[in-house]
């Protein structure tokens, strides 16, 4: 979570499942953050409001970004929290409490 204050306001950026969803949706791609960067970033740097802001608007997130210092770091760690909810996606669940909500498969390929 990231946490700054701006013009007597604390903000928290950060992302969940379903902001980075909304924002996947809306077009953001983090691959693409070093070769298009005047569309990538202000979306993630959007989208990073919505979890704890989501009345926010664009044009207040753009304000706020142009006061950032150290942008290259802020972008870093918002792809890394970005990124971080693919987390219960693709990691295999652990087998707990006997087992009886862990689910096994297999394929007959």
């Amino acid at each position: 979570m990231i946490k700054f204050t701006c013009d007597g306001k604390e903000y928290e950026l950060g992302f969940n499942r379903k902001t980075a969803e909304a924002a996947q949706r809306s077009g953001l791609d983090t691959d693409e953050l070093a070769t298009k960067p005047l569309v990538q970033v202000p979306l993630l740097f959007f989208w990073a409001f919505q979890m704890k802001h989501p009345n926010i608007k664009k044009s207040k997130t753009e304000e706020i970004y142009s006061h950032i210092g150290d942008k290259t770091g802020l972008i870093r760690a918002l792809t890394v929290d970005y990124i971080s909810t693919y987390k219960d996606l693709f990691e295999d669940a652990e087998e707990e409490d006997g087992g009886e909500n862990f689910i096994q498969w297999s394929s007959d390929n």
